[in-house]
């Protein structure tokens, strides 16, 4: 009896388990949840953005996000800088 009731205890740990996992998989985004493609995040923009003083981080986060690349020359980079954009999102910008 004891045996069974291990059994049992596992068994529905296990599908538990397998619940959980496979809803899990089900957390996206709405944009991808939806299909719609994300929007291209604007140069001008991230200036704003710069300029509005949000961090680094979060402007790179949205523009990884949103998939958008930048070919940028030399000279663009340095009139963002001078513009307020830092560094570490004028790398990742020539990263994409």
């Amino acid at each position: 009896m004891d045996r069974r009731r291990t059994l049992i205890g596992v068994f529905a740990a296990s599908l538990l388990a397998s619940a959980l996992l496979a809803l899990s998989g089900c957390a996206t985004t709405g944009a991808r949840m939806s299909g719609e493609k994300p929007q291209p995040v604007r140069v001008a923009t991230i200036v704003e953005w710069s300029k509005a003083g949000l961090p680094a981080a979060t402007i790179i986060a949205r523009i990884r996000d949103s998939g958008t690349v930048y070919r940028l020359s030399a000279h663009q980079m340095i009139r963002l800088h001078r513009e307020g954009v830092r560094y570490a999102v004028l790398d990742y910008m020539q990263a994409t």
